[in-house]
């Protein structure tokens, strides 16, 4: 009796990870929405052009509202695979 429980437990369990892991990519193809989405974007697009992984500048200037390692990340990206949209919500996914 508890070999049925458990398979059926593990049945469920299985179920519920995929259909999250199917929901959260649904949204990698999502455009960048916001003014905030853009601005990351900017700045993990600049450190990639300029090979500058130490700065973080919008518009030339110094921007530290921010820790460095997520704009790291989205900049070896596009360093990677080019610069995309759907990139930008990539490393969210391949962190979590």
């Amino acid at each position: 009796m508890q070999k049925i429980l458990a398979d059926q437990t593990t049945k469920w369990l299985y179920l519920f990870i995929g259909f999250a892991v199917l929901l959260n990519f649904t949204g990698l193809f999502v455009t960048v929405i916001g003014p905030d989405g853009a601005l990351y974007a900017t700045i993990a697009k600049g450190m990639a052009q300029h090979n500058n992984f130490n700065d973080l500048l919008v518009e030339g200037k110094d921007w530290l509202d921010k820790p460095h390692f997520p704009f790291w990340i989205t900049a070896v990206f596009f360093k990677i695979f080019g610069i995309n949209t759907w990139l930008i919500n990539c490393q969210g996914y391949c962190l979590s």
